[in-house]
This record gives C-alpha cells, structure tokens and sequence, in this order.
C-alpha cells in the first residue's frame, strides 16, 4: 500500500506539514457473523506508525520492561532527587536485570528490551553480545534519558 499526501496553501502551492501522523493498520477478522447471526467482529491492528514533526521523521517503538520514570525534583537538590529516584526503581522493580541495583536506563535493540543500566551494558558489548532477556543478539543499545 503506498499513500501520498500533498499538503497546499490557499494558492495551492505545495508546503511541507509542520506536524503529521500516518499510521498504516489492517483490519483482522476475529470472529462472529456465523450461523448464530451475530455481527462479525474485527480488530485493527497497528502495522507502523510515523510521526513528521518539520523536516524530521520519527519511527516510534515500544520498549519492553520500562517503568514510569520517578517523578522530577526539585532544581537544587540533585543528592535527594538521586534518592528519590533510587527509591522509586526499588519500589517499581525498575532495577537492572544484571546487577539489580541500578535503574534500567539502556535498551537493546532490535529486541527492544529496556532492562540494563549504563554499566552492565558496557559490560554486556565487552563479554557475551547477548541480551539477558531473551537471548537475542544485541545490534546496538540505545540510552533512554529517565
């Protein structure tokens, strides 16, 4: 399937979206609609999303075993934001699947497993290339800012 989208001025000169959202979806029977005279039933099921934000295209993904990051502190009291956050991976079981004390800041891609801290993933590149998770091959690792 391929969609083009023009976007035009009131003279009808083309100009690029500021911000744009296009989701490719298909539509997945499910069910019904049998000899028992219920309607069918069908799903959407979301295929890729992109999202265009000026001349800037972005591929959203999901990563897998994130928690809500810990709520932001106050400017000026970095030592008791450091345990507050601390507490707050402790309490959400947000900690590193490696070391279990630090919080989960790294991702493996492409499994998209969100389960190392900055440390135990560099590490992981040193020693084994593996993710802990499901033993996939690490293509590269991504930071995710908490």
């Amino acid at each position: 399937m391929l969609v083009l989208l023009t976007v035009v001025d009131a003279a009808g000169e083309p100009v690029a979206p500021v911000k744009l959202q296009a989701t490719l979806a298909t539509l997945v029977y499910v069910g019904g609609g049998g000899a028992g005279g219920g309607a069918p039933e069908w799903r959407v099921r979301v295929l890729q999303q992109r999202l265009q934000v000026g001349d800037a295209t972005f591929v959203p993904q999901t990563l897998f075993g994130g928690a809500d990051a810990p709520p932001e502190a106050a400017a000026g009291a970095a030592a008791a934001a450091a345990a507050a956050a601390k507490a707050a991976v402790a309490e959400a079981g947000a900690e590193c699947v490696v070391c279990l004390e630090a919080p989960r800041t790294t991702a493996i891609l492409p499994c998209r497993h969100l389960c190392l801290c900055a440390d135990c993933a560099t590490q992981l590149c040193a020693s084994a290339n593996r993710c802990p998770v499901c033993r996939g091959d690490v293509g590269s690792l991504l930071s995710v800012a908490r």
